[in-house]
């Protein structure tokens, strides 16, 4: 079932942009709804990272799955509804007209529709991710979140990588699963109270002023950080409190406004808590909107997005039968 508008009906009335947990949660509340919807996005081929490949944990039900499996379990759900339907296509333009978005795919194709949902993710901007290393072991042996893969580094040597003012927090936090951190300020002066705290958690525990040459792997599983004054530091795994990220061009181009100084280095677009942007009918979710939802988190934002869009077309479906 699809809802008309008073212009020309749109191919959609929804098209998600992004096939993560976030984009596809939103699919299904949809699908579930009878709301017309495609989801572009293209499954990668990469190795590592970007591949989704790693082990994820927190997510009920689903603890220390790969996101990739089940991102297909997800994808091969949602084949069962009719409704919609998975474009497995690039978006290269997105725009906005009077009644509707346009979406330009790398097919020559334009599809229309009333809303989009961007749930693209992150895209990672630091200078620290082209060091030779890192992106080798990112997601396997160098990670962002704690609560997420800290357990299986339980009583290992570990390394905290200088990102910014909560470098601080993030040694803190380790302190949970082991005594034995170095810190590694990557050239960067760091804040005051860093040494305090790691002598408070175990007077072996170092800072390492020199920047960093390269973060040595073997089969992407860390083995430790070589520093540019020749020092190796044996490490484990090593954690970041944040990494910078770059506005999505999706969002800049069709004009959604950004927040300012989000103070994580992210730059993430100003929504409410449904994800609705300046731009009317275009709502943003996931990683794309927060920088750091977690699946679970993803998950949810989709479930409620989904319901206040279709929430939003069943009142316009009574609102244009009263007028």
């Amino acid at each position: 079932m699809s809802w008309q508008s008073h212009a020309a009906s749109p191919d959609y009335d929804v098209i998600i942009i992004g096939g993560g947990v976030a984009g596809l949660s939103c699919a299904l509340i949809l699908a579930r709804s009878r709301v017309h919807t495609a989801v572009i996005d293209v499954p990668t081929t990469q190795g590592g990272y970007a591949s989704g490949e790693i082990a994820t944990h927190n997510f009920l039900t689903q603890d220390g799955a790969s996101k990739v499996s089940i991102l297909k379990k997800a994808r091969d759900e949602l084949k069962n509804y009719s409704s919609v339907g998975l474009l497995d296509l690039r978006v290269l333009k997105a725009r906005k007209q009077l009644f509707s978005f346009s979406i330009t795919c790398d097919d020559g194709r334009e599809i229309t529709s009333r809303y989009v949902v961007i749930a693209t993710g992150n895209r990672f901007a630091d200078e620290i991710t082209k060091i030779p290393g890192f992106m080798d072991a990112f997601g396997y042996s160098i990670f962002t979140c704690p609560y997420c893969h800290a357990y299986e580094f339980t009583n290992r040597q570990l390394a905290v990588v200088h990102s910014g003012d909560t470098d601080l927090n993030m040694i803190k936090l380790l302190s949970r699963w082991t005594d034995n951190i170095t810190y590694l300020a990557n050239g960067h002066d760091w804040m005051d109270g860093i040494r305090a705290i790691l002598r408070e958690i175990s007077p072996k525990n170092r800072i390492i002023d020199a920047p960093i040459a390269e973060f040595a792997t073997e089969n992407s599983v860390l083995k430790g950080i070589r520093c540019e004054n020749g020092e190796f530091v044996p490490a484990e795994a090593a954690f970041l409190s944040s990494l910078k990220t770059a506005k999505e061009p999706l969002l800049v181009e069709i004009g959604v406004d950004f927040q300012e100084g989000s103070g994580l280095n992210r730059n993430v677009p100003k929504t409410d808590p449904v994800g609705r942007t300046n731009i009317e009918r275009l709502l943003v979710i996931g990683d794309s909107r927060t920088s750091f939802s977690t699946l679970s988190g993803a998950a949810y934002e989709g479930i409620l997005t989904g319901g206040y869009i279709v929430g939003d077309l069943v009142e316009e479906q009574f609102k244009s039968k009263v007028l």
